[in-house]
């Protein structure tokens, strides 16, 4: 009947130590609990008894504004042209360091399971089988040998520490909220990344368009030289001044071809791909302008509020702030329960002639009274580690937003010049149709041809690089505020 009593007090301890724990967690996203009869549940709960891992990182990390987590391909048709959502999902399924930032989230998660086990008591065993012979060397008749087992168990919970136990289930809960602050900043790091070489591929691509439709129309002239010299109506320094410039036209060529290789080569490495891979991409198109860009102030407000970098330093901040309080609870006095059962002896000494049970039941009051010093320099380690992960969070919010500041003006700049570039190669082309006309009729000079070509050329570069300078402006502003998603890459910049 007593070790049923102290049983059933313990069960009681129990049920309050438990009730004073908080056992939600706040994340990024909101998402809605599992239901009870989803498929797994009772395999969770056997990985993760204490339920340290938040259920919305069940099957991975959502995106800003997607709801589910990007999907991986099985496969992909890389003989069809690639599309950017697609090259943004192989990017994210076979980028390295997002593997590397999710593990850090599962060190997290182990480390939230473990501070949350500080408010359970801790119980052990020890069972041992022993033989005991005793020899008297002057009076051997009363050598005996005694054979038995011998039990022994403990039970030990910490009931009162100062806040520590708190300090550090705080301390793991923010750095579990910062490590999947620094997997969602990897990610839009990465969707820039990804963003930029697509768009230099296809800007590249087009260019080498251009240059071909270059290099035909430099081809012609020359015909045309060729053709007035053998009617006599043309003479050999005109000949010569088409061929030089069909020469340069083939040399543009082939420097835009390989331009166009290397950043294929790059954006396949950025995709994860084996090295060699071919890949097809759509043309460049006109992007949707039908609304201007928000003012500077409210990409800066929205980085600084939604970016996960600048959130994940605050939440490291924060802490190394429950660190310090957990740091000084160590050198304060613990209250705990502690109970024994000891059966036929006590660990670490012979065994018992005589059966017995022995059951101790108990509180014990631990006072540190000095430790060499060892507590303040504790202290004084929390607290610079404090004060450093502070200066971080300064610097990464400093260098966030600088990054955002960069990425609209570039944005601007982008939008702002395309109008400019239709122009240009409006009138470059028109100029060049006029130029034709004069020279076939004999009114025109090689020069003049060959300027006028020179323009369109050029023209269409400028053209080609403001498209693509504007599809990409576009997205790696979404980026480098922190709030580019699925659902956002075809949107307008105007749109939260």
């Amino acid at each position: 009947m007593a070790d049923w009593r102290i049983f059933r007090v313990l069960i009681c301890l129990l049920i309050v130590m438990l009730s004073g724990i908080d056992w939600s967690w706040a994340g990024p996203v909101e998402t809605t609990p599992p239901a009870v009869d989803q498929p797994g549940i009772l395999h969770r709960l056997a990985s993760d008894p204490l339920m340290a891992q938040p259920a919305d990182l069940v099957d991975g990390r959502a995106l800003p504004g997607d709801a589910v987590p990007t999907p991986c391909p099985p496969q992909v048709d890389l003989s069809q042209p690639l599309s950017l959502v697609g090259a943004v999902d192989l990017a994210l399924c076979s980028n390295p360091q997002l593997r590397d930032t999710w593990a850090q989230i599962k060190v997290q998660v182990a480390q939230v399971g473990q501070a949350r086990s500080a408010y359970l008591p801790t119980l052990s065993a020890q069972v041992s089988e022993l033989n005991n012979r005793t020899v008297y060397p002057g009076f051997s008749s009363a050598n005996n040998t005694t054979q038995g087992h011998m039990t022994f168990a403990s039970l030990n919970w910490l009931l009162f520490d100062f806040g520590g136990r708190s300090a550090n289930l705080e301390a793991s809960d923010t750095a579990l909220k910062a490590a999947i602050d620094d997997h969602d900043a990897e990610m839009q790091k990465l969707l820039g990344e990804v963003i930029s070489d697509y768009f230099n591929a296809m800007a590249a691509q087009a260019k080498v368009d251009a240059s071909t439709k270059a290099e035909e129309l430099a081809r012609e002239i020359e015909d045309s030289a060729n053709r007035r010299l053998q009617h006599g109506t043309g003479n050999r320094a005109d000949l010569t001044q088409a061929q030089t410039a069909s020469a340069k036209a083939e040399l543009t060529l082939a420097h835009d071809t390989g331009e166009r290789n290397k950043t294929l080569a790059e954006l396949v490495y950025a995709l994860g791909l084996t090295p060699g891979t071919e890949i097809v991409l759509p043309e460049l198109a006109e992007p949707d302008r039908s609304v201007g860009i928000k003012a500077l102030l409210e990409w800066v407000r929205l980085a600084k509020h939604n970016h996960p970098a600048i959130r994940a330093a605050r939440e490291q901040w924060t802490s190394a702030q429950a660190k310090v309080r957990s740091a000084r609870s160590d050198g304060l006095p613990s209250l705990s329960f502690v109970t024994t059962f000891d059966q036929n002896g006590y660990p670490n000494q012979g065994l018992q002639p005589v059966q017995n049970n022995i059951t101790t039941v108990g509180l014990t009051l631990n006072i540190p009274i000095f430790t060499g010093f060892m507590q303040h320099y504790k202290i004084d380690e929390a607290k610079a580690r404090a004060n450093a992960a502070q200066a971080q969070m300064q610097d990464t919010e400093h260098q966030i937003l600088k990054q955002v500041v960069t990425a609209y003006g570039d944005a601007v700049t982008a939008f702002d010049s395309i109008d400019a570039a239709r122009k240009l190669l409006e009138s470059a082309q028109v100029a060049m149709e006029s130029a034709q006309n004069r020279y076939d009729h004999g009114v025109g000079t090689m020069i003049e041809l060959l300027t006028a070509q020179s323009a369109l050329a050029d023209a269409s570069q400028q053209w080609v690089q403001s498209l693509a300078q504007w599809a990409a402006g576009r997205l790696e502003l979404l980026a480098a505020s922190g709030v580019l998603g699925h659902a956002a890459l075809g949107d307008s910049l105007d749109k939260d």
